[in-house]
Protein backbone atom coordinates (compact mmCIF):
# COMPACT_ATOMS: atom_id res chain seq x y z
CA UNK A 1 0.00 0.00 0.00
CA UNK A 2 1.87 3.19 -0.71
CA UNK A 3 1.40 6.88 0.86
CA UNK A 4 -1.03 8.07 -1.40
CA UNK A 5 -3.49 4.83 -0.30
CA UNK A 6 -2.72 5.65 3.26
CA UNK A 7 -3.36 9.20 2.97
CA UNK A 8 -6.93 8.27 0.96
CA UNK A 9 -7.44 5.68 3.73
CA UNK A 10 -6.90 8.10 6.47
CA UNK A 11 -9.19 11.00 5.24
CA UNK A 12 -11.81 8.79 4.68
CA UNK A 13 -11.97 7.59 8.25
CA UNK A 14 -11.56 10.60 9.56
CA UNK A 15 -14.56 11.78 7.15
CA UNK A 16 -16.52 9.46 8.67
CA UNK A 17 -15.43 9.68 12.54
CA UNK A 18 -16.74 13.14 11.91
CA UNK A 19 -20.07 12.76 10.37
CA UNK A 20 -20.96 9.89 13.02
CA UNK A 21 -19.95 11.89 15.86
CA UNK A 22 -21.97 15.27 14.47
CA UNK A 23 -25.33 13.49 12.87
CA UNK A 24 -27.15 13.92 16.00
CA UNK A 25 -26.36 17.51 16.85
CA UNK A 26 -26.95 21.27 15.84
CA UNK A 27 -23.65 22.36 14.58
CA UNK A 28 -21.27 21.80 11.95
CA UNK A 29 -23.90 19.86 9.92
CA UNK A 30 -27.01 22.01 10.17
CA UNK A 31 -28.14 23.95 7.61
CA UNK A 32 -30.83 26.43 8.51
CA UNK A 33 -33.51 28.34 7.34
CA UNK A 34 -32.64 31.59 4.88
CA UNK A 35 -31.16 34.46 6.32
CA UNK A 36 -30.90 32.71 10.30
CA UNK A 37 -27.72 32.69 11.68
CA UNK A 38 -25.96 29.28 13.52
CA UNK A 39 -25.46 30.79 16.82
CA UNK A 40 -29.31 31.37 16.79
CA UNK A 41 -29.44 27.48 16.73
CA UNK A 42 -26.41 26.93 18.76
CA UNK A 43 -24.19 26.45 15.46
CA UNK A 44 -22.71 28.12 13.34
CA UNK A 45 -23.47 30.46 10.05
CA UNK A 46 -23.76 28.40 6.78
CA UNK A 47 -27.30 29.60 5.22
CA UNK A 48 -28.97 27.23 3.17
CA UNK A 49 -30.73 29.11 -0.02
CA UNK A 50 -33.62 27.79 -1.96
CA UNK A 51 -32.41 26.52 -5.28
CA UNK A 52 -33.33 29.49 -7.64
CA UNK A 53 -35.06 29.65 -10.99
CA UNK A 54 -32.25 30.41 -12.59
CA UNK A 55 -30.72 26.50 -14.41
CA UNK A 56 -27.21 26.40 -15.88
CA UNK A 57 -28.07 24.24 -18.88
CA UNK A 58 -31.16 24.14 -21.54
CA UNK A 59 -32.20 20.74 -21.73
CA UNK A 60 -32.32 17.53 -19.82
CA UNK A 61 -30.50 16.05 -22.61
CA UNK A 62 -27.29 18.56 -22.17
CA UNK A 63 -27.44 17.42 -19.10
CA UNK A 64 -27.43 13.58 -20.56
CA UNK A 65 -24.91 14.11 -23.42
CA UNK A 66 -22.60 16.38 -20.92
CA UNK A 67 -22.37 13.31 -18.19
CA UNK A 68 -21.89 10.31 -20.41
CA UNK A 69 -19.04 12.11 -21.82
CA UNK A 70 -17.42 13.35 -18.60
CA UNK A 71 -17.84 10.15 -16.36
CA UNK A 72 -15.32 8.82 -18.35
CA UNK A 73 -12.40 11.21 -16.48
CA UNK A 74 -9.78 8.80 -15.73
CA UNK A 75 -9.00 11.96 -12.92
CA UNK A 76 -12.17 10.39 -11.08
CA UNK A 77 -11.13 6.31 -11.06
CA UNK A 78 -10.12 6.76 -7.43
CA UNK A 79 -13.74 8.18 -6.74
CA UNK A 80 -15.34 6.24 -3.85
CA UNK A 81 -18.35 5.98 -4.91
CA UNK A 82 -18.42 5.50 -8.41
CA UNK A 83 -21.95 4.69 -9.07
CA UNK A 84 -23.11 8.73 -7.84
CA UNK A 85 -20.66 10.37 -10.49
CA UNK A 86 -23.65 10.62 -13.12
CA UNK A 87 -25.70 12.94 -10.96
CA UNK A 88 -22.59 14.87 -9.52
CA UNK A 89 -22.14 15.85 -12.94
CA UNK A 90 -25.66 16.36 -13.42
CA UNK A 91 -26.06 18.39 -10.42
CA UNK A 92 -22.46 20.20 -10.53
CA UNK A 93 -23.24 21.32 -13.73
CA UNK A 94 -27.18 22.26 -13.45
CA UNK A 95 -26.20 24.44 -10.19
CA UNK A 96 -22.86 25.56 -12.14
CA UNK A 97 -20.53 24.41 -9.71
CA UNK A 98 -17.36 22.43 -10.09
CA UNK A 99 -17.96 18.44 -9.49
CA UNK A 100 -14.75 17.93 -8.23
CA UNK A 101 -15.98 20.06 -5.35
CA UNK A 102 -18.96 17.97 -4.48
CA UNK A 103 -16.94 14.23 -4.83
CA UNK A 104 -14.77 16.43 -2.44
CA UNK A 105 -17.73 16.71 0.20
CA UNK A 106 -19.55 13.12 -0.63
CA UNK A 107 -15.78 11.50 0.12
CA UNK A 108 -14.95 13.69 3.37
CA UNK A 109 -18.55 13.59 4.72
CA UNK A 110 -19.12 9.65 3.78
CA UNK A 111 -22.42 9.59 5.23
CA UNK A 112 -24.94 7.30 4.88
CA UNK A 113 -27.89 8.14 2.16
CA UNK A 114 -30.05 10.70 4.06
CA UNK A 115 -26.99 12.68 5.33
CA UNK A 116 -24.80 12.00 2.18
CA UNK A 117 -23.45 15.34 1.82
CA UNK A 118 -23.86 16.52 5.46
CA UNK A 119 -26.95 18.33 5.08
CA UNK A 120 -29.26 17.81 8.30
CA UNK A 121 -31.99 20.81 7.96
CA UNK A 122 -33.73 22.15 11.18
CA UNK A 123 -36.55 24.47 12.13
CA UNK A 124 -38.53 25.50 9.26
CA UNK A 125 -35.81 24.43 6.62
CA UNK A 126 -36.12 20.67 7.68
CA UNK A 127 -39.25 20.87 6.52
CA UNK A 128 -39.28 22.31 2.95
CA UNK A 129 -36.04 19.66 2.56
CA UNK A 130 -39.09 16.87 3.45
CA UNK A 131 -41.00 18.46 0.97
CA UNK A 132 -38.90 18.90 -1.50
CA UNK A 133 -39.46 16.13 -4.49
CA UNK A 134 -37.47 16.98 -7.20
CA UNK A 135 -36.44 20.14 -9.57
CA UNK A 136 -37.58 21.47 -12.95
CA UNK A 137 -35.47 21.94 -16.07
CA UNK A 138 -36.14 22.05 -19.89
CA UNK A 139 -39.87 22.68 -18.72
CA UNK A 140 -40.39 19.21 -16.61
CA UNK A 141 -40.65 18.15 -13.41
CA UNK A 142 -37.59 15.61 -12.88
CA UNK A 143 -38.01 13.71 -9.10
CA UNK A 144 -35.16 12.76 -7.24
CA UNK A 145 -34.08 9.29 -7.86
CA UNK A 146 -32.78 8.64 -4.21
CA UNK A 147 -32.23 10.54 -0.99
CA UNK A 148 -28.32 10.63 -1.81
CA UNK A 149 -29.74 12.57 -4.93
CA UNK A 150 -31.86 15.18 -3.09
CA UNK A 151 -28.80 15.70 -0.67
CA UNK A 152 -26.29 16.04 -3.68
CA UNK A 153 -29.02 18.81 -5.05
CA UNK A 154 -28.92 20.67 -1.82
CA UNK A 155 -25.64 20.38 -1.18
CA UNK A 156 -24.45 22.21 -4.59
CA UNK A 157 -26.68 24.50 -4.00
CA UNK A 158 -24.70 24.91 -0.46
CA UNK A 159 -21.35 25.23 -2.63
CA UNK A 160 -23.07 27.69 -5.09
CA UNK A 161 -24.00 30.58 -2.71
CA UNK A 162 -21.17 29.97 -0.31
CA UNK A 163 -18.91 30.66 -3.19
CA UNK A 164 -21.03 34.08 -3.85
CA UNK A 165 -20.55 34.52 -0.97
CA UNK A 166 -16.26 34.32 -0.92
CA UNK A 167 -16.28 36.19 -3.50
CA UNK A 168 -17.49 39.14 -1.18
CA UNK A 169 -15.87 38.22 1.82
CA UNK A 170 -12.58 36.48 1.22
CA UNK A 171 -9.88 38.30 3.61
CA UNK A 172 -8.45 35.99 5.71
CA UNK A 173 -8.79 33.03 3.96
CA UNK A 174 -6.51 31.03 2.15
CA UNK A 175 -8.46 30.51 -1.16
CA UNK A 176 -12.34 29.00 -1.45
CA UNK A 177 -12.25 25.81 0.22
CA UNK A 178 -10.53 27.44 3.43
CA UNK A 179 -13.65 29.70 3.50
CA UNK A 180 -16.02 26.26 3.10
CA UNK A 181 -14.27 24.11 5.63
CA UNK A 182 -14.88 27.47 8.63
CA UNK A 183 -18.31 27.07 7.57
CA UNK A 184 -19.36 23.31 7.07
CA UNK A 185 -16.84 22.26 10.20
CA UNK A 186 -15.41 25.37 12.13
CA UNK A 187 -13.10 23.99 14.93
CA UNK A 188 -13.87 23.95 18.60
CA UNK A 189 -17.45 23.98 18.49
CA UNK A 190 -19.24 22.36 20.93
CA UNK A 191 -20.86 19.62 19.01
CA UNK A 192 -17.21 18.48 18.19
CA UNK A 193 -15.78 17.66 21.89
CA UNK A 194 -12.71 15.62 19.84
CA UNK A 195 -11.57 18.43 17.65
CA UNK A 196 -12.06 16.18 14.87
CA UNK A 197 -13.04 19.22 12.35
CA UNK A 198 -9.70 20.41 12.35
CA UNK A 199 -9.09 17.80 9.78
CA UNK A 200 -12.08 18.47 7.59
CA UNK A 201 -10.17 21.27 5.40
CA UNK A 202 -7.40 19.07 4.96
CA UNK A 203 -9.11 15.66 4.02
CA UNK A 204 -11.01 17.78 1.70
CA UNK A 205 -8.32 19.77 -0.09
CA UNK A 206 -6.82 16.58 -0.49
CA UNK A 207 -9.95 14.82 -2.71
CA UNK A 208 -10.55 17.75 -4.52
CA UNK A 209 -6.78 18.09 -5.61
CA UNK A 210 -6.74 14.64 -6.33
CA UNK A 211 -9.99 14.72 -8.66
CA UNK A 212 -8.53 17.74 -10.06
CA UNK A 213 -4.92 15.81 -10.36
CA UNK A 214 -3.25 18.96 -8.88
Amino acid sequence: MNSRDNKYILGSLLGGFAITLGAGFVGNKLIPERGRKYDELGGFNIPYVEPAEEERVETFRELEDMVNTEARNDNYSEFRYQDEIPNILKHAKRVGVEPEMLMALRNTENGADNIAYGIIPQGHARERYENDKGYNLDGEFHEYSSEREKQLSWAAWTIKRNLERFENDSEGYEDFISFLASKYAPIGVDNDPNDLNKNWEGNFRFFYNEFKEK
